[in-house]
């Protein structure tokens, strides 16, 4: 019997010893900090970083990052009052800084999602139809002179990026908002210009882990380290990166896609300035695949270079550019895309790029058939005669070098020694890259491309209320002369007879393929002796055509000429075949 009643009141017991180190602990001084921190509501940090509805909560801007000061963020007298003084806002139950390393959770002081509002309270300035990046953080992380970012430009890396809030609108509407990392971008520039260039890493702890594709950029992949560069350089041609990077997508380089927008920074507009995705293994790891099994070689010309991509790079390029007895086109194209880097090179000759040979080379190494190539990057000094300007030459911009660019004896460039050699040692290379100018040239570097290019960065301008009437002329110029001065150019540095032009008058409107593009009215094309033009039916109709060609009757259903003089080629309209006289006649 007593066991049984010991037994009884043993539990009621133990709950109550429980029961009073629950209430030493409550009362404690030592504990006060621990209680006043469970009694707070509170969100977990795990779960807005990686939770479902913390990525709500962060895309909706109910929460902002703030600095780290170490300590747990309680309501002081000013909160209260600001709280008080404003009895029908509804606080979300969220009062708390969470620790995310150098950055704080901290709620908004309005519980309503971040508004256009937010960034513009007097309304948004918009200029023609250029959208707005609006970037904000505190002033401090800017000017503070231990740990601000201009202040301290000089510096790079992750430890000078600092969190700050971002949105993108566009007719007044706001299309996407974030907190994101800021950093300064840029080398020398960043030391002597009055404005700068940011980069913005989207990563989870601040708020979206990358922009979705087409909100920024058409890509074809999200972006999660965006570049926004400030079109100030050179002085007064704000259009030469994104103009030399439209045109050499069209050559059919690799290049980056650009987007114009003004950026305001803390409520200031920094100007005319584009968006583009950055070339850096955090963006591109998106490109090459997911998982972990990527094993791709990203070789920087400039910047911090991985040793293992650095060995790669040496094995795949030097090792067969420096080449002796092996030396040949098809042993280099082997590693090397040669399509790819020849195109890359000619963006230089014909954009003037004099500062040259960047971008970046890659490769992935799980495809056994892979081969080295470049992505165009940093044209900014296309079309603007740097040698004219620094050695007071009295010339056109279009005048400026265009194959001396690249073809020198001794260079330190990779692609320029490459591409010297291969026309110097090789033949059928020499073949290959010729005909491939003439094909750019003549079909891809069109009058109709090129001024549409021009004339969109001019309406561009002139909606921003900056129309650069000087630069467009120039950039007019450029295009109108630019060709004509390349193709001399090559016929002086390879010893080639012409440029002969070739002018196909179409008056049937025949639907025609000319070295394989397509024409539907009349043609002008230019080649170089003892190459060849090709002219068929778009249609693939095997029925025998007329042509006069340089007044001769031919009939067949296609032309293939080797072009040893100028020539003017002209398609007999049906029903007017026996008008033409035959040379046998």
């Amino acid at each position: 019997m007593p066991t049984r009643m010991l037994t009884r009141l043993w539990l009621p017991l133990l709950f109550l010893l429980f029961a009073l180190v629950c209430l030493f602990f409550e009362r404690s001084p030592f504990f006060a900090e621990l209680q006043q921190s469970l009694q707070t509501d509170q969100v977990h940090t795990g779960m807005l970083n990686y939770g479902e509805k913390g990525r709500l909560i962060k895309e909706l801007g109910l929460v902002r990052l703030v600095d780290n000061d170490g300590i747990r963020f309680v309501p002081t007298e000013v909160n209260e009052a600001w709280v008080a003084a404003q009895p029908d806002l509804e606080v979300i139950p969220f009062q708390k800084k969470r620790k995310i390393d150098q950055y704080l959770y901290q709620v908004q002081p309005s519980s309503t999602p971040i508004t256009v509002s937010h960034f513009f309270p007097d309304g948004v300035p918009h200029k023609g139809d250029w959208p707005i990046l609006a970037i904000q953080l505190s002033p401090e992380a800017l000017y503070d002179p231990e740990r601000g970012i201009i202040a301290n430009r000089a510096y790079k890396g992750r430890e000078w990026e600092r969190a700050a809030e971002v949105s993108f609108i566009v007719n007044g509407e706001m299309q996407f908002f974030s907190a994101a990392g800021l950093r300064i971008h840029g080398g020398k520039r960043r030391l002597t210009q009055p404005f700068q260039s940011y980069r913005l890493y989207f990563r989870k702890r601040y708020g979206m882990q990358e922009v979705p594709d087409g909100v920024m950029l058409q890509t074809g992949f999200p972006i999660r380290t965006l570049v926004v560069q400030i079109a100030d350089w050179p002085p007064d041609q704000p259009m030469n990166n994104p103009l030399a990077y439209d045109i050499s997508e069209q050559i059919g380089c690799l290049a980056p896609q650009t987007r114009l927008t003004e950026v305001y920074l803390n409520g200031v507009s920094q100007g005319m300035a584009y968006v583009t995705e950055h070339l850096s293994r955090r963006q591109w790891d998106q490109r090459m695949g997911d998982g972990d099994d990527l094993d791709y070689m990203f070789y920087k010309w400039r910047g911090t270079i991985p040793h293992a991509d650095e060995v790669e790079f040496i094995r795949r390029m030097w090792t067969y550019i420096n080449a002796r007895e092996t030396f040949s086109f098809e042993r280099v194209s082997s590693s090397i895309d040669m399509d790819n880097i020849t195109r890359h090179v000619f963006s230089w000759v014909f954009n003037g790029t004099t500062d040259y040979c960047q971008g970046v080379a890659f490769v992935d190494k799980n495809d056994p058939d892979a081969r080295v190539r470049y992505l165009n990057w940093d044209m900014d000094h296309s079309f603007w005669d740097w040698r004219a300007n620094t050695y007071r030459i009295d010339r056109p911009n279009w005048e400026q070098e265009s194959i001396s660019i690249i073809y020198r004896d001794r260079h330190h460039c990779d692609r320029t020694k490459l591409f010297s050699r291969l026309v110097d040692e090789s033949p059928s290379y020499r073949t290959y890259a010729l005909s491939l100018f003439t094909e750019i040239l003549n079909h891809r570097l069109t009058d109709a491309f090129l001024h549409e290019r021009v004339r969109y960065y001019e309406e561009m301008m002139r909606g921003f209320g900056e129309p650069h009437e000087e630069y467009v002329a120039m950039l007019t110029e450029f295009i109108d002369n630019r060709r004509r001065k390349v193709r001399e150019d090559m016929s002086h540095h390879f010893d080639l007879q012409g440029p002969f032009a070739c002018r196909v008058l179409n008056s049937g409107d025949y639907d025609l393929m000319v070295d394989g593009y397509p024409y539907s009215g009349d043609y002008d094309g230019f080649y170089f002796q003892g190459q060849n033009i090709r002219i068929v039916p778009a249609d693939g109709n095997k029925k025998p055509l007329h042509w006069i060609v340089n007044g001769e009757r031919r009939i067949s259903p296609s032309l293939d000429l080797v072009v040893e003089r100028e020539m003017h080629i002209e398609i007999v309209p049906a029903g007017k075949e026996q008008l033409v006289p035959s040379v046998d006649d």
